[in-house]
């Protein structure tokens, strides 16, 4: 496809390789998209998730929805039929991280693109709940394509619950322009949008596990909150409600985790904290704890059950981890304000 500028015509040119079209990508997000569609903000690239491997790009638009890139070649053959599994992989991956340990992995830079595109106080949360419900969005960015690639994007699209967009990138006058061509637009723009369905399993998982809510709001002091169908915070009066508990379903594996989330920068206390919990054993169940980035205040312990395990063992679980661990990260946190107050009484005036 030629274009025609000022009178000259214009052949299309060779992308060197993909790092190239990864990079014209960073700059230029929204040649992804649709021009009636709300702009997309680039987060990071070559994001290293803990079992995928490495995702090209990652965006995020204004309903703090998390956009996974995958950039591949024409010349390519063999990279561009593996880019089928490798979009179920990259939506598994994410979808079993929460936002603060994606943000980890980002190194901040979905904090700080969040702030960005801040347009309401809970955007931080609105993204957390997309990437927890495995609500995101793939896109598969290439020079050229052909009819076997469109056939398997529109294939999964029409057979799963993945949103994926398939988009042909050209280049012209040494990538001064660059024309997009949405191939495939996606379940966003060509279907209703579905309702959300849990990845493991079917309706069952979900009544197993508002069940287990149930069983536990019925004898527990500190009750659940919320209504979302893959996690729910039990959130402790007067603590930053970065810090809670938390049942989470793993859409990955189907599990289910009776968890404590340190979300927060401001609280290293807290996850400093959650590290001495590894291996502890409370009423016959091991906690394990997620691994930091270096340097990160953020933290995350938990316990995981089959989800064929009884709701009430489940539901006393995080009975006895609440009262194993809350008095004393009500310790670390108010230790975290006090000392907050005594640096602001350092700064003159």
């Amino acid at each position: 496809m030629n274009i025609s500028i000022n009178n000259r015509s214009l052949a299309p040119e060779v992308f060197d390789s993909e790092a190239e079209l990864q990079s014209l990508i960073e700059k230029n997000p929204n040649l992804l998209i649709h021009h009636h569609e709300s702009p997309i903000i680039y987060a990071r690239r070559e994001v290293n998730l803990p079992d995928a491997g490495y995702l090209d790009l990652l965006c995020i638009d204004e309903e703090g929805t998390p956009i996974a890139v995958e950039v591949k070649l024409g010349r390519n053959a063999e990279s561009r039929r593996k880019v089928v599994a490798q979009a179920f992989d990259y939506a598994a991956d994410l979808s079993e991280l929460t936002i603060d340990e994606l943000d980890d992995i980002c190194g901040g830079s979905i904090e700080a693109c969040l702030s960005a595109l801040e347009l309401e106080e809970n955007l931080w949360k609105r993204c957390g709940t997309n990437l927890r419900a495995g609500q995101l969005k793939i896109i598969v960015a290439v020079d050229e394509t052909n009819e076997s690639l469109n056939r398997m994007v529109r294939y999964i699209n029409d057979h799963s619950d993945l949103d994926v967009r398939l988009v042909a990138i050209s280049k012209f006058n040494g990538g001064e322009i660059l024309v997009p061509n949405i191939i495939v637009s996606g379940n966003g723009q060509e279907k209703v949008v579905k309702k959300s369905k849990l990845r493991h399993g079917d309706d069952r998982v979900s009544e197993v596990f508002e069940a287990l809510i149930r069983t536990y709001n019925e004898t527990a002091t500190f009750k659940t909150t919320g209504s979302a169908v893959t996690y729910r915070p039990v959130q402790m009066q007067g603590w930053n409600k970065k810090i809670h508990y938390e049942f989470l379903r793993h859409t990955k594996s189907g599990e289910i985790g009776v968890e404590i989330h340190n979300e927060s920068s401001s609280y290293a206390a807290v996850s400093d904290y959650l590290d001495t919990l590894e291996g502890t054993v409370v009423r016959g169940h091991t906690i394990a704890v997620a691994k930091r980035r270096e340097g990160s205040a953020r933290g995350r312990a938990f316990i995981k059950f089959d989800e064929n395990t009884a709701p009430s063992v489940i539901a006393e679980a995080m009975m006895a981890l609440i009262e194993h661990t809350k008095d004393e990260i009500a310790s670390s946190t108010i230790s975290n304000r006090t000392a907050e107050k005594f640096s602001q009484s350092l700064v003159p005036g």
